[in-house]
C-alpha cells in the first residue's frame, strides 16, 4: 500500500461558526470559499482547551463537500499548508492525490424518473447493463458473494478490464449513466473526471438509487453494501496488498466524496464507510494471526537447542514479519479513509451522510477499541451530539450505548464522559421523543 499518513497531518475543526454559504445551490457549484479551523492534537494535558472545546453549540451545519481535502502523502511541514481562513480554493482535486489508473466518463443530462432508465439512470435496466456488476447487484438475481467471486477470477486473469468494470460499478450505483471506456480509463486522471462530473452532472435530477424508497431500491442498497463487504473479505489475504485494487478504489471514492453532486457524495461516502468497516475486520484478523504466530514463535524458540526446529523457526519469523507489514498497511488504509472521507463527511450538509458516518464510527469503536476507542475519534461523536437533525443525534447515542454497556471499555470513556455529560443529560429533554428516550437509557447506563 503506497498511502502514508504523516503523524503531523492536521485536520479541520468541525465547528466553525458563521461559515459563509457561497453558492445559491450547495449541491452543485464549481467553486467554494469555505474556511475551517485546524484543531490541535488532543491530550490529557491540553484536554480542557483541546479540540473538544465547542465554540458554538447552536452551530448549524453548512455544506462542506468542498472543504480543503488533505493530500496524501504530505511532504514538508505544516507551515506550508495554506490558511483556509483566508485562501479561496476550488473543488479541483490535485492529480497528486491519486495513484493507480485513471478514468473518465461521458454524462448525459436527462431529467429523472423512477421507472425509466432513460431519465434517471436508476430505473429498469438497459440490456447492456444486465451483464455488468451494477446490473447484477441491481437485479438481485445473483448473490453478492457469487458476483464478487466472479469478479476476482476476472481480476486474476486480466486486471485492467476488471478494474474498469469495478470503477464503472461505483459510478453507475450513483445513478450516473456515464460510461467509462478503456481509452478514458487509461488517459484521464481522477481529478479530471471529477471536475467533468461536477461541471456536467444534471443538477435538476434529484433522484438516485440510494434515496429511492421502493422495495427494489431498498434491496439494492442492501446488496450494494454486502458487495463491498464481501469484496474486501474475499480480497483480504492477497489482493488488497497488491498496490492496485484497493489503491484505485480508495482514490476514486475519496475523490467522489468531495464532489458537490449529492448523488456521488452520498453513494461514495456509504461505500467508503462500509469499506472501512470491512477493513477493520481485516485488521482484527491480521492482529489475531500475528499474535498466534508470535506465540508459536516464542514457544519454538524456548525449546532446548537440540530439539528446536530451525526451519520452522525461520518460517514463523518470516510469517510474523509479513503479518506485521500487512497490519501496517491496513492501518494506513484506515487512517487514509478516515482523514480523507470521514473527517469531512461527518459534517456534510446532508443529514443522511452524517448519519452514515455516526453509524459506522460506532461499529469501529465496538469492534476495534484498541485503535478507535480513543478521544481523537470519540470527539467526533461528541461534537455531533449537537447536530440540528434528530436522526443524527439519535445515531450518536446509539453508537455510544454499547460502549458504556461494556465494563472493559469504561476507562477509555472517562475523558469523553467528563466533557459531554452535561450535553447527554440535556438530551434527556430533547424535543425528539426517540432521542430523549435513548438519552435516558444512556445516562442511566453511565450512572450504574
Amino acid at each position: 500500500m503506497r498511502i502514508q499518513i504523516p503523524a503531523h497531518q492536521q485536520i479541520p475543526h468541525p465547528l466553525q461558526p458563521n461559515n459563509p454559504t457561497v453558492t445559491s445551490n450547495p449541491r452543485y457549484s464549481p467553486i467554494d470559499h469555505h474556511g475551517s479551523h485546524h484543531s490541535p492534537p488532543i491530550s490529557k494535558d491540553n484536554y480542557n482547551t483541546s479540540a473538544y472545546h465547542l465554540q458554538d453549540q447552536s452551530h448549524v451545519l453548512t455544506h462542506t463537500s468542498h472543504l480543503q481535502q488533505p493530500v496524501y502523502p504530505y511532504h514538508g511541514d505544516s507551515s506550508q499548508m495554506q490558511n483556509p481562513q483566508t485562501t479561496a480554493h476550488t473543488t479541483e482535486l490535485s492529480n497528486s492525490q491519486y495513484t493507480g489508473h485513471h478514468l473518465s466518463m461521458q454524462l448525459n443530462n436527462s431529467a429523472s424518473g423512477d421507472n425509466d432508465i432513460h431519465h434517471s439512470g436508476a430505473g429498469t435496466l438497459l440490456d447492456e447493463d444486465e451483464h455488468t456488476l451494477y446490473g447484477a447487484i441491481r437485479s438481485g438475481r445473483v448473490a453478492p458473494q457469487t458476483v464478487v467471486d466472479d469478479w476476482i477470477e476476472q481480476y486474476k486473469t486480466n486486471r485492467e478490464p476488471a478494474m474498469l468494470e469495478l470503477i464503472q460499478f461505483f459510478i453507475s450505483c450513483s445513478g450516473c449513466k456515464g460510461k467509462v471506456t478503456p481509452e478514458m480509463y487509461s488517459r484521464l486522471s481522477h481529478a479530471d473526471i471529477i471536475r467533468r462530473m461536477t461541471e456536467e452532472f444534471d443538477e435538476d435530477s434529484g433522484e438516485y438509487p440510494l434515496i429511492q424508497s421502493s422495495p427494489v431500491w431498498k434491496r439494492f442498497r442492501s446488496n450494494f453494501v454486502e458487495f463491498i463487504q464481501v469484496l474486501i473479505r474475499q480480497c483480504q489475504y492477497s489482493i488488497i496488498y497488491d498496490q492496485c485494487m484497493i489503491d484505485q478504489v480508495i482514490s476514486l471514492l475519496t475523490g467522489l466524496t468531495d464532489s458537490q453532486v449529492r448523488a456521488f457524495r452520498h453513494t461514495s461516502t456509504l461505500a467508503a464507510m462500509k469499506m472501512m468497516t470491512a477493513l477493520v475486520d481485516v485488521a482484527l484478523n491480521v492482529s489475531i494471526n500475528r499474535d498466534n504466530t508470535q506465540r508459536q514463535y516464542e514457544a519454538e524458540r524456548s525449546k532446548v537447542q537440540n530439539r528446536r526446529a530451525s526451519d520452522r523457526l525461520e518460517v514463523l519469523m518470516q510469517r510474523r514479519q509479513e503479518l506485521e507489514e500487512n497490519m501496517e498497511e491496513v492501518k494506513n488504509m484506515l487512517v487514509y479513509i478516515f482523514k480523507g472521507v470521514f473527517v469531512h463527511r461527518y459534517r456534510d450538509s446532508q443529514a443522511e451522510i452524517r448519519t452514515i458516518c455516526m453509524q459506522e464510527i460506532g461499529v469501529w469503536m465496538r469492534r476495534y477499541p484498541a485503535m478507535f476507542l480513543d478521544d481523537s475519534y470519540l470527539k467526533y461523536v461528541g461534537w455531533t451530539l449537537y447536530d440540528r437533525i434528530g436522526d443524527v443525534r439519535l445515531q450518536c447515542l446509539r453508537a455510544l450505548q454499547p460502549l458504556y454497556e461494556d465494563p472493559a471499555l469504561i476507562n477509555s470513556l472517562e475523558l469523553f464522559t467528563s466533557r459531554f455529560k452535561s450535553r447527554l443529560v440535556d438530551m434527556t429533554l430533547d424535543k425528539e421523543t426517540e432521542v430523549a428516550v435513548q438519552a435516558v437509557k444512556l445516562v442511566s447506563c453511565i450512572l450504574k
